[in-house]
């Protein structure tokens, strides 16, 4: 049962990651009264630089992850810094 459950830990997802784009980021137009204004974007001089850490890239699902075993492998895995996802019937 361990070497199964350290299997699906290893396995790497090869599901592609969509990413979302704001509208905004196109250049386009924003909300205003005036149907022929053009508002200009906002000029930042100065941002403070912010260190996030990367979403986790492996993901887990769990099956019955409200019972005894199911409850210790989801444990296991986030201590690993893995996306675990639980589903009980």
């Amino acid at each position: 049962m361990r070497t199964i459950v350290s299997r699906l830990i290893r396995h790497k997802s090869s599901v592609p990651q969509t990413r979302f784009v704001s509208a905004s980021s196109s250049g386009g137009r924003y909300l205003s009264t005036d149907s022929n204004k053009i508002d200009e974007p906002f000029n930042v001089e100065e941002a403070e630089t912010v260190h996030a850490p990367p979403p986790p890239t492996e993901k887990l699902l769990v099956l019955g992850g409200n019972g005894f075993v199911g409850s210790h492998v989801c444990k296991e895995a986030l201590d690993r810094g893995l996306s675990v996802s639980s589903l009980s019937r």
